[in-house]
């Protein structure tokens, strides 16, 4: 698959000089951010599942900044939103990026589309040049300070970061019509996500690569599932002993006897009155199972949606697609009323909802499969699991795949979509660093030589397919998430 560039997106910059530039700093006496006068500030929003590869990049000296010397990250202090704070690459000026990582990929989308007149979603960390933001004292970190403001402040979004394309949001209708690739102009999105005429202008597009989603589940649900497989000879006796407990590392066997969960069983759970609560357990006892899904503004839970729904894919020709169940499906006839489900803001969020269950409840979701679970820190209480018997963190011998990538790599492992970095068309004209910065963004996104072990549960797309690097995708969705892996 040819890398897609955001060729709508660059302008030509003029030639500038270098020079000392002046550094932003905090003045740790009066908690003043201090932005200097000549800062160019670049907004980013959209995917909390792209928050790692962000900041990777970010990070990643010579990328966007020129070095990491005089690099501060400023996070809001409610949370969701934060900004690095450096010498930007383009001009040599002090510039900032802000990110904000409470968004979902549609809220972000609707950033780049929509007039937008202060949307809640676009409040975000405030870089007020001299004024006192209750920030707090500048903390020295490796080679990038550190520090958390109060105050913040809506702006529009330059830039937006997405776990699907844009076409490929929408559930239970009010899709508005059109095709579903993702370079078609004007772009197809959920109507709900967007004020009626209030569309700017087309968007630019670029494919950054295959991302990896899992199942997540607490360790009543993991414990379980473990002693259903076992019972059904999926897996051998010798696994029934193999059970996890919360705050203790996952014992020695853990690999090999990772449970596997049916994707018809999340399916049924996943669909609006399907009228029976299955989770391949036969919860015939009444066990009260929680679902901890995303809002409808969620890349993953579009994700999430196509595969185990076939969401927006099947809306046209034969049809197909499921209805996904909400939040205020909940205990509503003729869903089961044993199962309750969250719609939760952020990826963090799902963890700490399916962490959160009790003792005796079975809880889980859905998030991109980069994310630290339990085999990686005893601390986090959570698991992934297998799908139809291929795990996204184990290889076929038990062994843990740190990286969360080989069984994507190859193909086996197929919960997974194409991601997708967006621009709005109007950027060139209105700030040629911000094109020429965002334009850089994406392509080191896309690229495995920024990294060249790869991020984490990212199978990458800018070499030819299964190009032997150890970090390329062996089969891609060719630009669009209703089609298999080819």
């Amino acid at each position: 698959m040819q890398m897609k560039y955001l060729a709508a997106a660059v302008a030509a910059l003029c030639s500038t000089a270098a020079f000392a530039a002046p550094v932003a700093t905090l003045d740790p006496t009066n908690a003043a951010f201090v932005a200097p006068d000549a800062a160019h500030t670049i907004y980013i929003a959209g995917a909390s599942a792209q928050q790692n590869p962000l900041e990777t990049v970010l990070k990643t000296a010579g990328e966007v900044f020129v070095s990491l010397a005089n690099v501060t990250k400023i996070s809001a202090s409610s949370g969701g939103s934060f900004a690095y704070l450096g010498t930007s690459v383009v001009d040599n000026k002090p510039m900032a990026v802000i990110y904000n990582g409470t968004n979902g990929s549609a809220a972000g989308i609707n950033q780049l589309l929509s007039k937008g007149t202060g949307e809640a979603e676009s409040t975000v960390v405030k870089l007020t040049n001299g004024a006192t933001n209750g920030c707090s004292a500048l903390v020295a970190s490796g080679s990038i300070s550190t520090t958390t403001c109060s105050q913040t402040g809506p702006r529009e979004a330059d830039m937006a970061l997405s776990d699907v394309y844009a076409g490929e949001f929408g559930s239970s209708g009010s899709l508005c019509s059109g095709p579903l690739t993702p370079y078609a102009a004007p772009i197809c999105i959920n109507a709900a996500y967007l004020t009626v005429g209030d569309i700017k202008s087309p968007i630019a597009a670029a494919s950054t690569g295959l991302e990896g989603f899992g199942v997540i589940v607490n360790d009543k649900a993991y414990n379980t599932l473990l002693a259903k497989n076992v019972a059904e000879g999926i897996l051998p006796a010798s696994c029934a002993s193999a059970t996890v407990t919360r705050g203790v590392a996952n014992p020695a066997n853990a690999g090999t006897c990772q449970p596997s969960l049916r994707k018809a069983d999340y399916a049924v759970l996943a669909t609006k009155n399907s009228g029976w609560d299955s989770f391949a357990l036969d919860n015939v006892g009444g066990t009260p199972v929680q679902i901890h899904r995303r809002d409808e503004f969620s890349g993953t839970q579009a994700a999430s949606n196509i595969f185990f729904l076939n969401s927006v894919c099947g809306l046209n020709g034969h049809g197909g697609a499921q209805t996904p169940a909400r939040a205020a499906d909940s205990g509503v006839a003729p869903n089961p009323a044993t199962v309750t489900w969250f719609e939760q803001p952020g990826t963090g969020n799902v963890e700490t909802g399916v962490a959160a269950a009790g003792t005796g409840v079975i809880a889980m979701g859905v998030v991109s499969s980069n994310r630290a679970d339990h085999a990686d820190s005893s601390s986090k209480n959570w698991w992934f699991v297998k799908l139809d018997g291929i795990s996204p963190n184990y290889l076929p011998n038990g062994t843990l795949d740190s990286t969360k990538r080989v069984t994507l790599l190859d193909g086996s492992y197929t919960f997974a979509t194409e991601m997708a970095a967006y621009v709005r068309n109007t950027i060139a004209s209105d700030n040629a660093v911000a094109a020429a910065v965002t334009t850089k963004i994406a392509s080191a996104l896309a690229s495995s030589d920024v990294t060249p072990t790869g991020l984490n549960g990212i199978a990458y797309l800018d070499k030819p397919l299964s190009y032997p690097d150890g970090v390329q995708a062996k089969f891609s969705r060719a630009g669009n998430n209703c089609a298999p892996l080819h």
